[in-house]
Order: structure tokens, then sequence, then C-alpha cells
């Protein structure tokens, strides 16, 4: 048999070729292994790759240096060299092999690679290449016995591979294929060799094989070339479609964040535009484009100053431009600024801009936020307006209080004042006496008047409501009005609407109202002028117009019409309370009251409007029924203030009623309970602050002993405002009055307790 190691030049150049596509192919491997160092079945047959390369130098060493330095000729197993080099050229081929097939299983996902299937696999080899060598050295035998391992082994990889799904396939898998196939047909061929010698020397089948292990070199090199760069082609692709995957990964990612971005853009409430460096408009939210009047497609490319008010373009831009300079080692800046929008239509409103810049030079741009202030501003003025609406209550609740207690302080000497006045009036006196306590009683009255009006703009009045029929508390009070008619020339014309439904009011309080009214219109009123006062009913509601032929209401003096003390009357005419006052009494009853001119020399016309009674609640009632003139009887004045005990004491007893007197609360108990006398008191009169024990306590302990006493007794004073007083009057059955009282009204309702008290 020929054998199939080298024979002649063409044999120990084949080597030299397959040595070098050896080399070049391994140096190609490890430099491919060092970029991608994370490719175990690339690492596996890197180790591969180096083996082959030391076995195919070891035979170069074999038949080329081993014969050069030996002292006789050499031949296939003569020589102390040849052993080892066959051994390691056994062992290098085997472990090629061997991390070829684990390179394959690594790369199929069959196990992973580990430092101890190399250090196994080199065991193994070696052992193999020793015991191969112990038992021949003829080269022949040697790549037989080679040839019995690697047929096997090469026929697993090759199974492997072809087991990838299709789409796992690649050219790179394919040409590695290929180059297995060859490598395993080889070495089957090798097995062949064999039996060349009983085949007849002229036949084809011996000539194929002996061209074959003639140029056998020549072959491995170009079949491991062939591996070698299936093997990069793998590694390559596998690369790629890596680096594909990773790449739509991150594009997935990007298109998704880009898709997050246009759903929280398209979600703002709030408008956000990006500019180019010429300010023109490059990107706008949904909520940007509404705001300006366009769609997300037309607002774009139009230049963002037709979106500004004229003067505020060039300061806006120079602002930011400004900053911009001083920040360039700190950017990026941002500019806050309220300015005035256009929209398409041409219609300013104001919005607030927050103008932040990014990009340098040609690429500079701005990110713009826009909000619309319409809201925002109509909120800002509201909270004005009722932080203002607050301040004004809280002084007029602070002058409400001030006012309150002056007034509590001048009831009690105006009461004295007016007691006494009437009653050295009703006494025989001269006539420049009794002129002299006329203008005494006409003062004072003038004087309580005023107090009145305090404590109702004070808000500290009870109110005594009852049903009215719109037409009766006009007919009272327009009666009182036809003397000023004559005298000041002014022509007064009254229209009552028939068949008004009747109003539940304080006929005092809104009797004030309408006459107050009534004389602001005739003092505006020209000689030869005219007043009117209307009424009538419509949408739930009873409405009391007057109007004068005046000079009207100044544009200064409207906003400030109703506040308390404004007077628009020379000093000396008038308080400034008359409006106020009746703002607050129309208000309390649940109207409205305002005013308007009628135009340019016309006058003014003041309207009330009063809700009014349900007409089948039934009929408004009559005029109390007058009572009979009570006989006289015993009464206890409670009063610490001695000047109103004699006045009222004297004025009673005048009309032969016996008096007690009491300096306060405790004083009047002893005399109503110690003195085991309380039903001789027919009427007991009792103010209410008194030190000691107050009027409140007194009357509680005379309802809780005495219920039938308690139903005679009237209340006087001149503290309304606080909220104890006030709620006491709420529970009082029992008329009572303010301070300061006429006399006469004191005696009227002291003779009506008693009249009752005696049905």
């Amino acid at each position: 048999m020929q054998p199939i190691g080298p024979s002649g030049d063409v044999g120990l150049i084949g080597i030299v070729v397959q040595l070098a596509a050896c080399v070049l192919v391994t140096v190609l491997i490890l430099g491919l292994r060092r970029q991608h160092r994370d490719r175990d079945y690339f690492a596996l047959w890197s180790w591969g790759w180096i083996a082959i390369s030391i076995a195919i130098l070891a035979i170069a060493i074999r038949y080329h240096v081993v014969p050069m330095v030996a002292a006789e000729p050499v031949s296939l197993s003569s020589g102390p060299l040849v052993g080892p080099l066959h051994a390691l050229y056994l062992a290098a081929k085997l472990a090629f092999f061997g991390f070829l097939l684990l390179g394959v299983l690594a790369l199929t996902g069959d196990r992973r690679a580990v430092p101890r299937d190399r250090l196994a696999l080199l065991i193994v080899s070696g052992g193999l290449g020793v015991a191969a060598v112990a038992v021949t050295r003829d080269l022949n035998e040697l790549v037989m016995a080679q040839a019995a391992i690697v047929v096997p082994v090469l026929g697993v990889a090759i199974w492997r591979l072809s087991r990838l799904p299709e789409e796992g396939r690649n050219p790179g898998l394919r040409i590695l294929l290929i180059g297995l196939l060859l490598l395993t047909a080889q070495w089957a061929l090798y097995l062949l060799s064999f039996a060349r010698a009983g085949l007849p020397p002229a036949s084809l089948w011996h000539r194929v094989l002996a061209f074959m292990t003639g140029f056998n070199s020549f072959l491995d090199a170009g079949e491991l070339i062939v591996v070698g760069i299936g093997m990069a082609l793998v590694l390559v692709e596998h690369n790629h479609r890596e680096a594909t995957a990773t790449q739509a990964a991150r594009v997935g990612v990007e298109t998704a964040a880009r898709a997050r971005l246009a759903e929280i853009l398209a979600a703002a409430h709030e408008g956000i535009l990006t500019l180019d460096a010429t300010r023109v408009v490059d990107l706008a939210n949904p909520a940007a484009a509404v705001l300006f009047g366009h769609t997300t497609e037309s607002i774009r490319g139009l230049s963002f100053d037709r979106f500004l008010g004229t003067e505020h373009r060039e300061p806006l831009w120079n602002a930011l431009a400004a900053v911009t300079r001083r920040s360039e080692a700190n950017p990026p800046v941002a500019v806050r600024r309220e300015v005035i929008g256009l929209r398409d239509s041409g219609d300013a409103f104001p919005m607030e801009l927050a103008v932040s810049s990014f990009g340098d030079g040609a690429d500079r741009g701005w990110v713009l936020v826009v909000r619309d202030l319409t809201e925002v501003i109509r909120a800002r003025e509201d909270q004005e307006r009722v932080q203002t609406q607050l301040a004004h209550t809280a002084r007029l609740e602070a002058v409400g209080r001030m006012v309150s207690g002056v007034a509590h302080e001048l009831n009690n000497p105006l009461t004295a004042i007016m007691a006494f006045a009437q009653d050295l009036a009703a006494t025989s006196r001269s006539e420049e006496d009794r002129e002299a306590l006329t203008v005494i009683v006409q003062q004072a009255e003038r004087c309580r008047v005023v107090v009145g009006d305090l404590l109702i703009f004070a808000r500290s009045r009870r109110e005594e409501r009852r049903r009215v029929a719109p037409g009766d508390l006009v007919a009272r009070v327009t009666r009182v009005f036809g003397r000023e008619s004559s005298r000041s020339q002014v022509a007064f014309d009254v229209a009552v609407a028939p068949e008004l439904p009747p109003i539940e009011v304080d006929a005092t309080g809104m009797e004030q109202v309408l006459t107050n009214l009534l004389t602001n219109a005739f003092q505006a009123s020209p000689p030869g002028g005219r007043v009117t006062l209307t009424v009538s009913a419509a949408d739930g509601r009873v409405s009391f117009s007057v109007s004068d032929t005046g000079p009207g209401i100044s544009a200064q003096a409207m906003p400030r019409l109703f506040e308390p003390f404004f007077t628009t009357k020379a000093p000396g005419e008038g308080t400034g309370l008359g409006l106020s006052v009746s703002h607050a009494i129309v208000s309390q009853h649940g109207g409205t009251i305002d005013v308007e001119n009628l135009g340019p020399g016309s006058g003014a016309r003041f309207r009330i409007n009063l809700p009014f009674v349900d007409r089948r609640q039934g009929e408004v009632s009559g005029a109390d029924d007058t009572a009979d003139e009570p006989p006289p009887g015993r009464v206890l004045i409670v009063d610490d203030e001695p000047a109103i005990r004699v006045a009222v004491r004297r004025s009673l007893e005048r009309r032969g009623w016996q008096v007690d007197e009491a300096a306060d609360g405790a004083e009047a108990w002893l005399k109503i309970e110690v003195g085991g006398r309380p039903m001789d008191y027919d009427v007991v009169v009792t103010d209410l602050r008194m030190p000691g024990m107050s009027g409140i306590e007194l009357v509680d302990r005379i309802r809780e002993r005495h219920p039938s006493l308690a139903d005679r007794t009237i209340v006087i004073t001149g503290d309304t405002a606080s909220p104890s007083v006030a709620e006491f009057l709420a529970r009082l059955p029992t008329p009572h009055l303010q301070k300061p009282f006429d006399i006469r009204q004191l005696i009227e309702v002291v003779d009506r307790v008693r009249n009752g008290a005696k049905r």
C-alpha cells in the first residue's frame, strides 16, 4: 500500500501549503475572537485551530527539519524524534476535531463550554496520541486510527448542524456544512485506502485513491480553508443578526418613546410648541393649535410673532436674547412672561409664555409652553373682588360694632330727655316754655331717628314683620308728601297697580326706605319737575319704583352710592346713612335695590324688588282693634338709669298707675319674690343691660317661677347687636321697645299688655 504521508517534492510542498493555510485561518479566527469573546462556540473553534496548526507544524518538522539534522537517512519508524512528533501530530489532530464538535454543540445550544471540557479533551487527545504511537510508529496506521475517530465525530457535528431550523441557517453555516462534508468524505476515503492493495493496479478506483493520498495535503488545506471561512461567516452573521435585533429593539424602544411623547403632548392641557432659529413653528401639540385657532398641520411653518401682540414681540425676544448671552456657560435658559396673544381670528387674549432655548448657532431653537390666562385672570379678579368685599364687610362690621356701642350710649340720655320733655309739655306751661319744650322734643326726635338709622345700619334692630298690602304701605308714606310737593313746586304722581299680592315686611322699616327715596327724589328735582312712584308685580316680586327729573347721578358717585356716610349733599344737609340704611333693610327682606340714570338731564330711578306672599295664603290682616283704655294698675320699673326711671314713673303716675322702682335685677327680684307680692304687679318694665343681675336673668327667673307675670313683662333696651340679646329677643313672647323710645309709645304698650291680661 502506498503511504499516505508525502512522497517527493509535491508532498513536501503540500505540507507547507497546508501549514500556511492553517496559520492564516488561525490568525483570522483568533482576530475575530478578540472582538467577540462572549461566543463560547467560537472560543472552542479558536482552540481547535491552534491545535490543527500545531499538528501540521509537527508533520512539517517531521518531514522538513528532522531529515536535515539526522545523522543518517530517516525512515518512517527510525529516529528519536519521530515518535514524539507523531504523538503530537495525532493528539493535536484529534483535539482539533474534538474542539470542532464542542463548538458545534455550543452553537446548537446542546451545552455550554466550560474550562473542564477543554482540559478533558486535551487529556484524552494526548493520551490517544501517546497510546497510538506506543503501538505503532507507522504513519499510515496512525492516520487510519485517526480516521476511525474523526469520521464519527464529524458525522455528529454535521448531524447537529443539519437539525437547526431553516430560519437559523445562513450562508456561513452552509459553507461550514460543505467543508465538514468534504472533510468527512476525505477521512472516509482514508479508511478505504487500506483496501486499495486488493484492487487491480490499473483500475479507476485504485488511481483515485492513489491521487488522493498523493495530494492529501493540498486537499486538507482547501477543506480547512472552507471550514475556517464558514466558521468566520457564522460568527459574522451571528453578530450581524444580533446587532440587527438589538437595533430593531432600540428602534422599537425609540418608536414607543416617540409615540409615548406624542401621546403626552396630545394629552397636555397647555400648549407646547417648538420654533426654529427664525421663530417659525416647527412642531405644535393639539392644545397649542386649538389655542391659536389652527390645526397641528396648519400651524406649522407659520411665524410665531403673528400670535403675539405687537407691543410684546421685540421686548420678549430681546429679553430672551439678553438672558441667553449671560447664560451661555450654563444653558438652557428660560424666560416667563405674561403677554397678549392673538388668535387666528384676530381676537386678543392674555397668555403666559415659558420660553426655553436649545441648540447653538444655526441649529438654535426654542421650546414654548403656552397657557391661556383668561380663566386665571378672571379667577384672580374674582378673588380680588371677594377679598375687597371681605375687607369691606370687615370694615362695615367694625363700624357696625362701633355704631352699636355709640347708639347704646346715646339711647339712655335720649330716652330721658324725650320722656321729660314730653311730660313737661303735657302740663300747663307758658307759650314760651311750650315752644322751647317742643323744640327739645323735635331735636330729640331727630337724634332718635339718627340713632335708629345707625342701629339699622348695624343690623341690630329687631324686625317685626307682618303682612301688608303694598297699596296701604304706599298710602301711609305718600300722605305726608302732599305738602312737600306744593312747597317745592314738584309734581308728585303715584301709580299703584290693582290687585297686588301682599308682602310680608317690617312695615316701619319699609316705610323708612320709601320715605328716604322720595325725600331724595324731591330734593333732586328742580321746581317744575316731577317725582313718580309706581308699584307693580311681576315674576314673584313686587316692585317699587321712584324716579325724579333731577340731573341724575354722576359716574363717580354711582359705585359709592350705598356706602355708609357717603353723601353728595352739602355739609349739614345729610348724614350719608339714608341709602345705606335703605339697602340694609331691603337686603334683610330678601329683596334688591338698584339705581339707574334715565338719560342725560332726565333724572334717576331707584327700584326696589321684594318677594310677595302667595295670594292663596290668605288676605292681609286688617288694623288691630283699638284696645279699651285700661284701668290704672301697679307697675314695676327696672332700669339702672335713674333719669329714665323718674321720667317713666312721672308719666305713668300722671295716668294713675302705681309705680315701684328697682335699679337692677336683684332689687327687682326682691320686690317680686321676697315681698311675696308677684301678683300685685300688673306690668313689669325692665331694661336688659344692667350691672349685677341683668334683665335677661330677671325675665328668665320670672318665667320660671311666675309664668303669668312673665306674659306681662315689657323689655326696653338699647342693645340689640349682641348675639345673646338678639337670641333672647327672638324667643321673647312679649313686646319690647328699643331705646330711645317715645314715652307715649311706652304708655301705649303698657296699656295694651295690661288690657290683654284683663281679657
